[in-house]
């Protein structure tokens, strides 16, 4: 009689984690490990992902991108209700902090219901913008309610020495709910 008692529970436990859906003032935070994305076709030959962090592979200094994708995986695209955006955190490790020597960089972009329609959400975060010591920066942007429209951040590393030992972590989207 215990196993039916166990399985009863289990099957309740199942059911109320895949069966609720988030509402979108309880979504407030949504992680991008940099292995989610991808380097753009000139990039590739020269990064290589290290412990889950994007960094440059040999000895070039030119600006590398990648694209990371945003999913929503509280979002109900079915729903009416639209999840609001008021900021993001880019992490990174760049040694030189404010420094004009190396940055890494994301911004937020939007693609359109037409071809080629891709819009910037709002500025440019670099992790030249002020170092808090913790090798990641902050952007608090205009609340921006997502649509039901694909969305991506477009990142760059960018170094001007060899030697500059620099990385690209991760993003994290949040709504403070204010």
């Amino acid at each position: 009689m215990r196993p039916v008692h166990l399985l009863g529970g289990l099957a309740a436990l199942c059911s109320f984690f895949s069966g609720g859906r988030a509402d979108a003032a309880s979504f407030f935070h949504h992680s991008i490990p940099a292995s989610a994305c991808q380097p753009d076709q000139a990039s590739a030959p020269h990064v290589a992902l290290v412990d889950g962090s994007w960094a440059y592979s040999g000895t070039s200094t030119n600006p590398m991108t990648f694209y990371c994708p945003v999913t929503h995986p509280f979002f109900d695209h079915a729903s009416a209700e639209d999840q609001v955006i008021d900021g993001f955190r880019l992490y990174y490790r760049d040694l030189d902090g404010s420094g004009v020597y190396h940055q890494v960089t994301a911004q937020l972009f939007t693609r359109g219901p037409t071809a080629g329609s891709v819009s910037p959400i709002d500025s440019v975060l670099s992790s030249n913008s002020g170092s808090n010591g913790n090798n990641y920066v902050d952007l608090d942007i205009t609340d921006h309610t997502m649509s039901q429209q694909p969305y991506f951040f477009k990142v760059t590393i960018d170094r001007n020495t060899i030697v500059a030992d620099i990385a690209f972590h991760g993003i994290d989207i949040f709504d403070n709910g204010v």
